[in-house]
């Protein structure tokens, strides 16, 4: 993990973090750092990516999890697989909506302090995809997304429910949003 850490270290420099937290999540310790990344091309280890799904200026796509909360379409890029193809088969799955373009927002990279040393380190992708909407039913391989729900722009960062984290990338995607229509 020194190469991550240090890769990592280069592409970003000394950019500011544009939120970091520390929680739980199901029974696990973490650290979380969220910064812009213009280009994802020269990350090593990218262990997901996430889209924040736009139909268009006013609208954005979620997924619904089998637990009853909603979420931003993505997952695991799995091996020898490019972010796009990871990107094109999670919207697919998860949210039923077709990857028209796309642009990186930013990586999460996360610290796990209480797990083994090989996966104490996690690094997220998360970028903005300009999507149309497949009319067939959701039909994810894991059994996690069991549909998807149009909401309005306004209204996004309440229905994700990630407080300010939520608020950071809904406004960066936002932001990239429009910078791939214009």
């Amino acid at each position: 993990m020194i190469i991550y850490n240090h890769i990592i270290k280069i592409i970003m420099g000394n950019k500011k973090v544009l939120f970091s937290e520390k929680g739980d999540w199901g029974g696990n310790d973490y650290e979380l750092e969220l910064h812009l990344l213009h280009d994802h091309c020269n990350l090593s280890s990218i262990q997901q990516v996430q889209a924040v799904c736009f139909l268009n200026e006013k609208e954005i796509v979620f997924y619904e999890n089998i637990e009853g909360w909603f979420g931003n379409p993505g997952g695991t890029v799995e091996k020898n697989e490019l972010v796009e193809e990871t990107l094109k088969r999670e919207l697919i799955e998860e949210a039923q909506v077709k990857l028209v373009d796309w642009k990186t927002i930013g990586v999460e990279k996360i610290f796990h302090p209480n797990k083994l040393a090989s996966k104490k380190e996690s690094c997220f992708l998360r970028v903005v995809a300009k999507v149309e909407l497949i009319d067939k039913p959701v039909k994810d391989p894991d059994g996690k997304a069991v549909g998807r729900i149009i909401v309005n722009v306004d209204d996004a960062i309440e229905r994700l429910g990630w407080g300010e984290k939520g608020k950071q990338l809904i406004e960066l995607a936002l932001d990239k949003y429009n910078e791939l229509e214009n």
